[in-house]
């Protein structure tokens, strides 16, 4: 999903603000809960600046348990969001098979 110029992800100088209503939601918590769990270390969020071909991208992410909710900031403030299920590490171990 894009949204041209979401003002719910705010620019502040090398930091960025995110409107807690915006995200919340997207975990399917109030926002006191969003930001109980954001203060516990429950959520996690991290922000990734693009290098090479993706100079001027941002990506912010949220991750709660398995589910992650990432939005990318285009260079011209474009921003596209990607729910995703985090991949659980495999074990080493061979699987036996019935």
């Amino acid at each position: 999903m894009a949204n041209p110029r979401c003002a719910d992800i705010v620019r502040d100088g090398e930091d960025f603000v995110v409107d807690a209503t915006f995200v919340a939601p997207k975990f399917g918590l109030s926002v006191e809960a969003f930001r109980t769990e954001l203060q516990r270390g429950t959520i996690v969020a991290t922000c990734e600046r693009g290098e090479g071909e993706d100079y001027g991208k941002t990506r912010l992410t949220f991750r709660r348990g398995i589910l992650l909710w990432r939005f990318v900031l285009d260079g011209d403030g474009a921003v596209h969001e990607d729910p995703l299920l985090a991949k659980r590490a495999s074990s080493s171990r061979p699987q036996s098979r019935p």
